[in-house]
């Protein structure tokens, strides 16, 4: 015997639990006597019946856990991640720095930033490949457009989780 079938994985299983009448646990025995395979197999369901057995701790729920998973299923959940005033708060910073962002950008501040940024590869030491050295101009003026339209999406975000949700909420609930 090569493997052990599903039969005798179950009357093993049976063997381990003390599940077996007198008879067949002495046939069992028997078979397992002469099989080194049914041996091995039989060690390794005692380890983790003793493993389970062991770590087997029920935990006794606290006396009111009914009565306070009950009550909860009444209270309305909360689906704010931040309170309308922190968030009116963030709301206003952000508009503001947008709008100095704006005018600063409409008065040409970022116009004359210029950067170019160079990616040598052969500076590294430890480089054996032969990579071609990376130029990228950074334009101040898109570099400013780009994060100023990141911040202005940020607001609508925050204007509709920290104002009009709630009001709409609100509104509905009445």
């Amino acid at each position: 015997m090569e493997k052990v079938t599903t039969a005798w994985e179950e009357l093993l299983q049976r063997y381990v639990d003390n599940d077996l009448d007198t008879t067949e646990q002495r046939k069992v025995a028997l078979e397992i006597e002469k099989s080194v395979v049914l041996q091995n197999r039989l060690v390794e369901l005692k380890a983790i019946h003793d493993f389970l057995v062991g770590n087997a701790k029920l935990e006794m729920p606290a006396k009111n856990f009914t009565e306070k998973v009950m009550q909860g299923l009444s209270v309305r959940p909360s689906y704010f991640f931040l309170s309308p005033r922190n968030g009116l708060l963030l709301l206003i910073g952000i508009i503001s720095m947008c709008s100095l962002g704006f005018i600063l950008l409409s008065a040409g501040a970022f116009d004359a930033f210029n950067m170019p940024l160079t990616l040598d590869p052969q500076a590294l030491k430890s480089v054996k490949i032969n990579l071609p050295t990376l130029n990228v101009s950074l334009n101040g003026k898109w570099m400013m457009r780009t994060f100023l339209f990141l911040n202005c999406a940020v607001a609508f975000v925050l204007l509709d989780r920290t104002i009009l949700r709630p009001y709409f909420q609100r509104r509905a609930s009445m």
